[in-house]
């Protein structure tokens, strides 16, 4: 399941539309909330990846299908609680700020008990903060994922540090364009030194990925041949 969930989140936090909505076909995650698997938790599960997905390309009735199977989620209701941050944000940012779960601190060895629903609520706090003209809080937050470890890596449950791993390069784009906005409006040097990192970052990720990834590469390393970053 943990691979269906970074499927989506990866999808659904593409600033590419094409790419958001190419996931709501897939089979797998249908699969996975159908009446036919009798696990509960895989249930939800997939109907919270899924719905994440639904607002996030548009599709209402994708992500009434998600709520129904979310319907009888036990207190605290985490993921459903994520589910209505993420709609009402995507027309009001304040509100949608607002109803996002409280982050768990970046701190060696805090407990993140949920590590993709964790990404998903710094990510959509990050979109938000830049839209409302937050940008410097938006710049740290997208930071989260340099500051995890995955000190058991490969063994036991999912680990924080894989999760930022495993987005490492849609956050990289994500605050290269968060980062190119705060530079045009005059930002610090040190956003422009962060700026040139990130582009590096990117240029590393995707320079051999299939198409539009490959050319997202190589528009970050047009960006790194600006006189700012030679030197960096």
């Amino acid at each position: 399941m943990m691979a269906l969930e970074l499927g989506a989140i990866l999808r659904a936090f593409d600033p590419d539309s094409s790419i958001r909505k190419s996931g709501l076909e897939g089979g797998d995650l249908n699969r996975f909330m159908g009446a036919a698997v009798n696990r509960d938790e895989l249930r939800r599960r997939a109907a919270w990846a899924s719905g994440i997905l639904a607002i996030r390309s548009g599709n209402r009735e994708r992500l009434a299908a998600a709520r129904r199977v979310l319907a009888d989620e036990l207190p605290p209701r985490a993921l459903s609680r994520i589910i209505d941050a993420a709609d009402r944000g995507g027309a009001d940012p304040a509100s949608g700020l607002a109803l996002l779960p409280q982050l768990p601190a970046l701190e060696r060895g805090a407990p993140v008990p949920d590590p993709a629903a964790d990404a998903v609520v710094r990510l959509l706090r990050a979109e938000w903060l830049a839209r409302i003209g937050r940008l410097e809080e938006a710049r740290r937050g997208l930071r989260w994922h340099e500051h995890l470890e995955a000190p058991r890596h490969g063994t036991g449950d999912p680990q924080p540090g894989e999760i930022a791993w495993a987005l490492g390069g849609l956050v990289s784009w994500l605050r290269a364009g968060l980062l190119a906005r705060m530079v045009e409006d005059g930002g610090s040097v040190a956003a422009r030194d962060e700026r040139c990192a990130v582009n590096r970052r990117v240029a590393q990720f995707w320079e051999t990925a299939p198409t539009p990834f490959r050319e997202r590469a190589a528009r970050a390393r047009l960006a790194m041949g600006a006189g700012e970053c030679r030197s960096t």
